[in-house]
């Protein structure tokens, strides 16, 4: 977990809108981070249009910007499982053909099919179950100029097995499994932590449940395994979480009056 992760993480847990630099820093103090490296992870941020800032006389704040408003929201998309009852065996493909002298664009592209959960079934063709609404706004994916975006039913329903191959459902289920022993852990530990102990662990723990929870890909529930065990991940860390923010809000509500947060 690297320093602008947390700076993310804590604003992203907290939910306030605007947070001063002192409030940053201080909280970020609490986990060890230096007050050098959140003005230079705060400044390398706005830069990259994950956060922008604005100033209330001498004080600055900083609030997400439209790429961390688009990273929250991709996000919190593995805190929810999806309503696949109704779903008709719809999938949407992306196919696209990029120069091999673009080789930039063509890994923007990948990247970001990967971040929104599709799957490589072929070279140049990537897709993903399709519900009644498409999953993303797949103009933030896509470059009109190299790709086509095709809503489509197989006239073979893809086997179980080809479709967790292609989503590596077993690696992703065992690390699941791993991380579901681990909360349930520290739900046992978070009951007695101190409000700067529960500070800690609630952004530290965050950074690894949003990251395996990051990867369920949110198939219908006939290509998962019988166990698969993404509810209850979910659920215990939500529990976690409840009790980490009641045990360190006399920390929280402390340095957001005294460094004067709005």
């Amino acid at each position: 977990m690297n320093d602008s992760d947390s700076i993310f993480g804590i604003m992203a847990s907290l939910g306030h809108v605007y947070y001063s630099v002192k409030v940053l820093i201080v909280l970020c103090d609490v986990l060890g981070i230096s007050e050098n490296s959140v003005r230079t992870n705060l400044h390398r941020m706005v830069k990259k249009g994950i956060l922008d800032s604005k100033k209330d006389g001498k004080k600055a704040f900083y609030y997400f910007g439209s790429k961390g408003i688009k990273i929250s929201r991709n996000v919190a998309q593995g805190f929810f499982t999806p309503d696949w009852k109704k779903w008709d065996n719809q999938w949407v493909g992306i196919i696209y053909s990029i120069p091999e002298n673009q080789k930039t664009l063509r890994h923007k592209v990948r990247k970001k099919l990967e971040l929104y959960r599709f799957a490589s079934l072929y070279p140049g063709f990537w897709m993903r179950p399709c519900q009644e609404k498409l999953p993303v706004n797949l103009d933030d994916i896509v470059s009109r100029e190299y790709c086509d975006t095709i809503i489509f039913k197989p006239e073979r329903s893809f086997s179980v097995q080809k479709i967790q191959e292609l989503w590596n459902i077993k690696e992703i289920h065992r690390e699941m499994i791993e991380a579901l022993s681990l909360i349930n852990k520290e739900i046992k530990i978070i009951t007695s932590a101190t409000p700067e102990e529960a500070f800690k662990r609630k952004i530290i723990m965050g950074e690894k449940m949003v990251s395996t929870l990051f990867k369920d890909p949110l198939l219908p529930d006939q290509f998962l395994p019988k166990d698969w065990s993404a509810a209850r991940l979910r659920k215990s860390f939500f529990e976690f979480d409840s009790l980490a923010s009641k045990r360190s809000e006399t920390l929280i509500n402390k340095i957001i009056v005294e460094e004067g947060n709005d």
